[in-house]
């Protein structure tokens, strides 16, 4: 049994992670910004809030993601990096277009694996920003209508919000699976 001074696993793997993102001099710059810069803004009339990590102003914006591996992810029938898997290049045309100035968007980047954590500075290129913030144009009405409960959204059977929401109505057989 562990004592009431010692750290859980989890805690103890944040904190080497964290030792690890300290001694690494591009990682630190990227993450020397102004940290947790709120911010407000609309896009077509629909109100966004922003929190960027590292906030380099007329420099760059830099988000810190810390996840299980770096590993690509297969995602409606196709493999993805996590950037694209997870929606983090939406994220980022949002947070370029809310910040204001166009500035680079960078993910600063850790893994949770062990014995060794994995790191990288990742940029997003500006043309995936300029179509991703199409994506967000064309569906932001129809999200905050959703938001709003004025419409139903489209079930997908395989995000969070449909997963959460699930009524079981089946018995499913195992090979189905």
């Amino acid at each position: 049994m562990k004592g009431k001074s010692e750290l859980k696993s989890d805690y103890k793997q944040a904190n080497y992670i964290i030792q690890r993102l300290e001694r690494d001099e591009l990682f630190q710059q990227f993450m020397s910004g102004e940290k947790q810069v709120i911010k407000t803004g609309e896009i077509f009339g629909v109100p966004f809030k922003i929190k960027i990590d590292s906030y380099h102003p007329g420099n760059k914006i830099v988000d810190l993601k810390v996840m299980k591996d770096f590993e690509q992810i297969w995602k409606d029938g196709i493999y993805l990096n996590f950037i694209e898997a997870w929606g983090y290049d939406i994220q980022a045309a949002i947070y370029q277009f809310i910040e204001g100035n166009n500035l680079p968007f960078y993910i600063a980047a850790a893994t949770k694996e062990k014995p060794e954590p994995d790191l990288a500075i990742i940029s997003i290129p500006q043309n995936r920003l300029d179509y991703c913030l199409e994506i967000v144009t064309d569906n932001v009405k129809r999200f905050d209508d959703i938001k709003k409960g004025l419409i139903e959204p489209t079930r997908c059977e395989h995000c969070d919000y449909c997963k959460s929401t699930k009524i079981l109505t089946e018995i499913l057989d195992y090979t189905s699976l």
